[in-house]
């Protein structure tokens, strides 16, 4: 049928959504004892960040027991990466920027996971869906426009990654109700066989390696390279994975190192994180840094800066070495540190597997079902001075 957008389900899902009139009884009573259900929302082009928190959100739920919809662009990664997920129904979108109430029917909550996804979210709901919530993970103050205020002022709940995205939420809405939820750690799995290879390939020398989108206003890798003009006596390798907007100006000045290399867009991002002698995270600005999450779930000592949310994951001196944004010469200093004191590296690392709890994918939904059970329960709006309490850990 011509404008028929497809959907899919997870293997042992067999009762639909809409299928459930929302008038019979009340949201909580619908949801029975394990939860709403819940409707998520990411109309991202790719798969970055936020959509590997998507998707492992909607993996932390479904082993909760909870009936979940995710509405994606019909090309989106997210839609082929989570059409086995037990409980899951999958609405693909060929024109996602009509908004479709019926896609959103039948849901007690919407989950907004980016900034397309807020303002449909917000739409479905003038238009009579579900409440929403939104996650924020970017610290910029989200846009001036009458919409975008109008999406956040109607919001039940922002949840931000970090406490410091949730103060800018709070100067830009100070009425929405806001809690801090971290971002998981992917638990990754790397395969030893590449690891080693991918170790092999590099010989002796030290292994720095640098994961992110190659955007440098956002995540410095020229701090990175600059700071390799002071390690000259070392034998370093540095290896930025990911790739950008910037990745062409960034080889460019990096021709004339021979210790520099561009890995590009991998899949297999675990392997080269588990063969580092080091993570480097050099970000100018940053919401939390998800990717050092990941370094110390697979025992990479840290070497960060101070930027944004980064110290609420990265404690200096206990699960890594952070240094002012923007200074090469200090992080090459810190870079030194590490390297050569081998009691520190291993310090660092078990500070970082300490502080991994907070970060799971299991502890990071049981949170985030409390805030879709606190909004239908009315209990987030009835707070009335919430907008001047210590953002909730």
């Amino acid at each position: 049928m011509a404008g028929h957008e497809p959907t899919t389900r997870g293997t042992r899902n067999t009762k639909r959504l809409s299928s459930v009139d929302p008038s019979a009884t009340t949201p909580l009573e619908l949801a029975g004892a394990v939860g709403p259900r819940v409707c998520h929302v990411n109309l991202a082009r790719g798969f970055r960040g936020g959509e590997r928190q998507t998707e492992l959100l909607a993996h932390g739920l479904a082993a909760l027991g909870l009936e979940q919809r995710l509405v994606v662009r019909a090309d989106s990664p997210l839609r082929d990466r989570l059409t086995a997920v037990d409980g899951l129904e999958i609405r693909a979108l060929r024109s996602p920027a009509l908004v479709r109430p019926w896609h959103t029917r039948g849901a007690e909550i919407v989950h907004a996971h980016e900034a397309r996804a807020v303002h449909y979210a917000h739409v479905s709901r003038r238009l009579g869906g579900a409440p929403f919530v939104l996650t924020r993970r970017v610290p910029r103050r989200p846009g001036g426009n009458l919409a975008t205020r109008a999406a956040y002022r109607e919001a039940e709940c922002v949840i931000a990654i970090s406490g410091f995205i949730g103060q800018v939420i709070r100067e830009y809405s100070p009425s929405t109700p806001v809690r801090r939820i971290p971002s998981m750690a992917a638990e990754m799995r790397p395969d030893p066989r590449r690891v080693q290879a991918l170790r092999s390939r590099f010989g002796e020398r030290h292994l720095l390696v640098c994961v992110g989108a190659l955007i440098d206003r956002h995540k410095g890798q020229r701090v990175l390279l600059e700071a390799m003009a002071y390690l000259d006596d070392l034998s370093v390798r540095v290896c930025f994975v990911g790739d950008g907007p910037d990745r062409l100006r960034l080889e460019a000045e990096a021709a004339d190192l021979p210790n520099v290399t561009f890995a590009g867009f991998v899949e297999n991002v675990g392997d080269w994180i588990a063969a580092a002698d080091l993570f480097v995270y050099p970000s100018r600005v940053e919401g939390l840094g998800s990717t050092l999450l990941d370094a110390m779930d697979l025992g990479r000592p840290i070497v960060a800066s101070r930027a944004g949310g980064i110290p609420e994951v990265v404690v200096d001196g206990e699960n890594g070495v952070l240094v002012p944004p923007g200074d090469a010469s200090a992080l090459a200093a810190a870079i030194r540190l590490v390297l050569t004191r081998r009691y520190l590296a291993a310090e660092l690392v078990a500070g970082g597997a300490a502080r991994l709890s907070e970060f799971r994918v299991g502890s990071v939904a049981k949170r985030t079902l409390a805030v879709y059970r606190a909004v239908l329960s009315g209990d987030l709006r009835r707070e009335q001075s919430f907008a001047s309490a210590p953002l909730e850990r």
